[in-house]
């Protein structure tokens, strides 16, 4: 496997080699990861911003990333008593009795939400092992829980459009869309995310005070600056709408040649990125001034340049027509076709790797040369290619 991820809800590496982890250039912030015992090594290996907490399956437990309902029919029918690992909810129902608890409960280790009737409450706790999650005593009285997997965007009409309180478990990226304000989020009694909650500063400590899970990674957008969702392109004539803004975006940010350095300076106040913004070298400095953080990759580019966002084959007549000396951007994948030569390699400008290039090997160190950024991969063979957010990833 290859590639730049986003966002992921749960790494899998139990069964993961070495070498299957050499071509990830990037994962971004994760909520839970599974790593068999004596696996934490593989960690080092792969570039992954924060994460929420690691899981290590010891041999002869299973382990559950679905919620577990424990009934009487569910435990009569075990061979052997459980012994488990749980990320997700545990619910015990009450035609459990404290006798078969102790015949069919050998433990369960828990890193989420563990809901047991109150009577049973001391027995239960005797066969878990805390490993970060929480238990919750529950009567007739039930809130209603809703479940959601993968990317959910929750915004105020949803919430307002709720007949009742609710308990929220999110299995993935979990998006609080701009609206969302204090009295909205009221219509929560709680809220349990295995992987990633994105959402503005201003909410932290409410949305902090709902959650039950303690491996949710909240990723904050500041309050005043304004969320740029997609690739943005900004000729001069269009800076004056950008005036007195803040930038936050995960997407690039393309200055035209023809944008005036005085006019930038009073326009953009600052830019929050986590990918690359490109202008000309007369604004250069400037850039560096607005971006906010390091991790923003400023590329000076003067000269004509092409990127590639999807996917993209060029042959060696495709390379021809292209003006000499133009630079590559490569945010996609790029797969270079056997017939293309190294002297017509050699026109083209700097390239510019964030994401995959494809090429056979009799050109693999001319276009080694060419790159002025590599932070993506060259390949000689086609893998399995990556994507954005994801609930689960296995490797």
């Amino acid at each position: 496997m290859s590639g730049k991820f986003g966002n992921v809800g749960v790494l899998d590496l139990r069964e993961t080699k070495e070498e299957e982890i050499k071509g990830i250039t990037k994962i971004g912030n994760v909520g839970v990861v599974l790593i068999r015992q004596g696996g934490s090594h593989l960690l080092h290996q792969i570039s992954i911003g924060n994460i929420g907490v690691v899981v290590e399956v010891e041999e002869g437990y299973e382990l559950f990333l679905e919620d577990l309902q424990i009934t009487r029919s569910y435990l009569e029918g075990l061979e052997h008593p459980l012994k488990a690992t749980t990320t997700s909810v545990v619910t015990f129902e009450r035609d459990v009795t404290k006798e078969m608890i102790q015949k069919y409960i050998a433990d369960i280790q828990y890193y989420g939400q563990v809901n047991i009737p109150e009577e049973l409450r001391g027995s239960i706790q005797t066969r878990m092992t805390d490993r970060g999650g929480n238990i919750h005593g529950y009567n007739d009285e039930d809130i209603k829980t809703i479940t959601k997997k993968g990317t959910f965007r929750l915004s105020k009409s949803y919430l307002e459009n709720l007949d009742e309180e609710i308990h929220m478990e999110i299995k993935g990226v979990l998006y609080i869309e701009d609206d969302v304000d204090e009295a909205s989020l009221q219509r929560m009694s709680s809220l349990s995310v295995k992987g990633v909650i994105e959402l503005r500063s201003r909410l932290e400590p409410i949305v902090t005070a709902l959650l039950t899970s303690k491996s949710t990674v909240l990723e904050l957008i500041p309050d005043d600056y304004y969320v740029v969702p997609k690739t943005l392109k900004l000729r001069d004539q269009q800076l004056s709408f950008w005036k007195h803004k803040k930038l936050f975006t995960e997407k690039p940010i393309f200055f035209g040649k023809d944008v005036d350095r005085e006019r930038l300076v009073t326009t953009i106040t600052n830019i929050k990125s986590s990918s690359y913004i490109v202008g000309s070298s007369e604004i250069e400095d400037v850039l560096y001034e607005l971006a906010d953080g390091l991790e923003t990759e400023i590329l000076a580019i003067d000269n004509d340049f092409i990127v590639v966002d999807g996917k993209e084959e060029w042959d060696d007549e495709a390379i021809q027509g292209v003006d000499e000396g133009t630079s590559i951007i490569i945010n996609g994948s790029l797969t270079l076709a056997e017939d293309v030569q190294k002297e017509t390699l050699k026109t083209l400008g700097s390239i510019y790797l964030f994401g995959k290039m494809y090429v056979h090997s009799g050109i693999k160190l001319v276009v080694k040369q060419k790159l002025d950024v590599d932070h993506g991969s060259i390949r000689t063979e086609k893998n399995e290619e990556g994507t954005g957010n994801i609930g689960v990833l296995r490797i």
